[in-house]
């Protein structure tokens, strides 16, 4: 009965046993899937052992072997237990040669490579998802955790394949080579722990007695490189899975405007016919004085409320045609307790230049229509925000006065004028200043005897642009006097002020979700004023400076610009007064932001030149045309800027300057972009690279075995093994490096397989492929 009730064996059986075979009945027709009969018997397989031991009836080995590969032991032992098939342990070929199984042991690299080159060429060729990923709206937390959960799940393939591949070598080496030094024996198993690389276990390969010195670099080599990709897979897959949130490149455009470059980037600031009645304030916001009372009420009505630990407005909204352009500004506070919140060095501002601002916003505005047009090719409508971005120059102000203050009208025997020096700054939190050192001493006559008939006879502050090029410091654009004459509660107070205007470059942007507001300003411009010396600086001359602050055209006592600003700052009003502290940083501000201002306006009355290319209907441009598929990229990301979607002008026409716009669009994608992100893309390239190769050897050869890939399956070999001298005293543990350099191999006594040491090695024989073992 004993006999009866495993009724099967297998063609496979029938070929190992040859004469010894003993045909029984089928197994019901119940049993298939791979369980039952052997599909493919391997020729040549050889069993020593007699005919009298019948095996159990079993799984199929191809399953079996796939059970194996992917680590699914258990699912075969549930197959089993489910259609009654018993077992027990058989003799087993440790060496298969045999293409098809090698086939199925090579199953577990399959889905880890795939995904690997999948994630690789995802990035490679930068593709765009959109403002959010697909699914369920509001919900890419949790869809970017499920990606993170895939990576985890894709290290683990990964690993597991770098495990197969150790293993497979150091099998080879057991079975057929000279061996491999004990410590690297479950080198398999350590492949993700970067510790093995400074451990007793790979360092005694280093030391170990090697017969071919070219193996012991192979095994080496391969080792390391393996525990190198099984530490860091795991880390680039969960990076390259996710889809980051960034500002994507997105295309762009060349486009001209009607503003020659010599008032784009001006060097010197004249006054023209052409600006005559800009004497008076009349309202033309291309005067170099427009939109002063938005300054005004923007910035210097704070002034009189400025108390201690205060704060001041740092950025104003100025108006041009077609944007709404941004201004920047700092202004001076010192060290003491009267301070503001913020320290800064020194008075500055910086703005955009009109028409540079006009520009960048009307071919954003386009980028979007073609955007929203272009049959979702790009998929650029799905964004949470779009940027346009041109690198143009802006001016860049610097101001520095100093009070002197009369107690009664007296002669002014020459006049002092700061010169800009570059800030220092403290270590502690009292930030960086600048204290001049220095000044530029003018005598000239004429000019204090104006300074002195000024102070006389004035009845509002007012301010004088001096001509005198002596009197101006080497690293300045102008100077200036503000005179506040005698009142019933001030003494006569004169601010000798210095000013610095350069021209900066900047990245100025604009974005679709704040259409026309366009900022920017040069990245040295908080720290550095104006003291940047690669900027080119602006020669202001006194006639166009007057027009910074004009007469006032309804104004009944020949008010200026100037005298109403410093009236609105509280240092000439009774009724709300500013802290006699800040005189100097008001007076600063004002010049600055006036200076700034004016330049920044010298193209106001520009715009943007040149036809699109390719419209529908030039009268209807609602139609769209071939010009929207000039601005867009030709993949999913990236720049085209030398395209235009403007038919292109003579680049040496003297009234036209050239501007290049990019896009970026604020998003989710897959990018290669970063130098991280290409380090994660080689690791998985390596991997793949690695991977592939030991798929085409097996494959090739038809060697492969899935034997010894656990440690119970190495305790049960070494359990059958001869004691070894080498292994002495290291039953509670090894403390020395001898026992590890010891070569171990596989090799067949008697029947069944061992490990073999040197002092072993003559009881064991070669162990044969397709042969099965005890």
């Amino acid at each position: 009965m004993a006999e009866a009730q495993y009724s099967h064996v297998s063609s496979e059986d029938e070929a190992i046993q040859g004469d010894s075979a003993i045909p029984l009945a089928p197994l019901p027709p119940a049993i298939v899937c791979g369980i039952g009969n052997d599909k493919i018997p391997l020729k040549g397989v050889t069993n020593g052992s007699t005919g009298s031991d019948r095996p159990h009836a079993r799984l199929s080995t191809p399953f079996a072997i796939l059970c194996r590969t992917l680590r699914l032991r258990l699912l075969r032992l549930l197959f089993a237990s489910r259609l009654n098939v018993g077992f027990r342990e058989e003799k087993k070929v440790a060496i298969y040669r045999n293409r098809f199984y090698a086939v199925v042991r090579s199953t577990v690299h399959i889905v880890p490579v795939t995904a690997a080159l999948a994630l690789v060429v995802l990035n490679a060729v930068q593709y765009y998802v959109g403002g959010e990923l697909a699914g369920p709206v509001g919900q890419d937390d949790q869809k970017l955790n499920a990606l993170q959960f895939a990576a985890k799940l894709h290290e683990l393939l990964m690993i597991a394949s770098l495990g197969t591949i150790v293993f497979s070598y150091l099998r080879r080496e057991l079975v057929f080579g000279e061996g491999i030094p004990y410590g690297a024996l479950c080198a398999g198993l350590e492949i993700d722990n970067l510790s093995f690389l400074y451990s007793p276990e790979l360092w005694s390969a280093v030391w170990a007695d090697w017969e071919r010195r070219r193996k012991k670099w192979i095994l080496l080599g391969g080792l390391v490189l393996i525990t190198l990709l099984g530490v860091t897979v795991g880390p680039s897959t969960a990076n390259l899975m996710r889809p980051r949130l960034d500002d994507w490149p997105a295309g762009g455009t060349k486009y001209w405007t009607t503003a020659a470059p010599g008032f784009v980037a001006p060097t010197q600031m004249l006054s023209s016919s052409n600006l005559d009645h800009c004497a008076v304030d009349t309202g033309d916001m291309a005067c170099p004085h427009g939109d002063w009372r938005s300054i005004e009420a923007q910035f210097h009505a704070y002034w009189p409320r400025l108390g201690p630990m205060g704060t001041m407005p740092e950025i104003l909204s100025l108006q041009s045609p077609l944007s709404s352009r941004t201004m920047v500004v700092r202004r001076r506070s010192t060290k003491d307790k009267t301070r503001s919140i913020f320290s800064n060095a020194f008075t500055s501002a910086s703005t955009q230049q009109s028409v540079v601002a006009d520009g960048v916003a009307e071919v954003g505005r386009l980028w979007a229509y073609a955007a929203a047009n272009s049959g979702g090719r790009q998929k650029f409508i799905y964004r949470r925000d779009a940027s346009f971005t041109v690198t143009a120059l802006q001016p860049v102000t610097q101001t520095r006065c100093e009070e002197t203050v009369f107690g009664m009208l007296r002669d002014i025997s020459d006049l002092k004028f700061p010169i800009l020096a570059n800030p220092s700054c403290n270590g502690d939190n009292t930030g960086c200043h600048v204290s001049p050192t220095s000044y530029k001493t003018t005598t000239n006559s004429t000019l204090i005897g104006e300074i002195q008939d000024l102070l006389r006879s004035g009845n509002q502050p007012s301010l004088l642009w001096v001509e005198d090029d002596d009197a101006r410091p080497e690293n300045s654009s102008a100077v200036a006097l503000a005179a506040f004459p005698k009142t019933n509660n001030d003494d006569v107070r004169l601010y000798r002020c210095t000013i610095d205007a350069k021209m900066a470059n900047s990245t100025i942007t604009t974005t679709r979700n704040l259409p026309k507001v366009v900022t920017g300003y040069a990245p040295e411009f908080k720290s550095v004023g104006t003291s940047n010396a690669s900027w080119s600086r602006v020669a202001l001359t006194s006639p166009w400076a007057r027009l910074l602050h004009p007469m006032l055209v309804d104004s009944d006592t020949n008010m200026t610009v100037f005298a109403h600003t410093a009236a609105t700052a509280g240092m000439w009003n009774d009724t709300l007064p500013a802290d006699p502290y800040n005189y100097n940083f008001i007076i600063e501000s004002i010049l600055t932001l006036m200076v700034t201002n004016g330049i920044a306006r010298s193209t106001y009355n520009d715009s943007l030149t040149g036809t699109l290319k390719g419209p529908h209907d030039p009268t209807n441009p609602w139609k769209g045309g071939k010009w929207q598929w000039y601005m867009l990229p030709r993949h999913s990301l990236g720049f085209n800027a030398p395209q235009s979607i403007f038919a292109e002008l003579d680049l040496q026409t003297p009234n036209v300057s050239m501007f290049t716009m990019y896009a970026r669009v604020n998003g989710y994608a897959w990018s290669s972009e970063g130098t991280i992100q290409k380090a994660n893309m080689v690791v998985l390239i390596v991997y793949v690279f690695v991977a592939s190769l030991h798929v085409i050897y097996s494959v090739s050869t038809g060697t492969t075995s899935s034997a010894w890939d656990s440690v119970p399956e190495m305790v049960a070999l070494a359990l059958q093994s001869q004691r070894s001298f080498a292994m002495q005293n290291t039953g509670a543990g090894i403390d020395t490096i001898a026992p590890m350099k010891q070569k171990v191999r596989v090799r067949n006594v008697d029947g069944h397989l061992e490990y073999i040491f040197d002092d072993t090695y003559l009881n064991g024989g070669a162990v044969r492929e397709n042969r099965k073992y005890e």
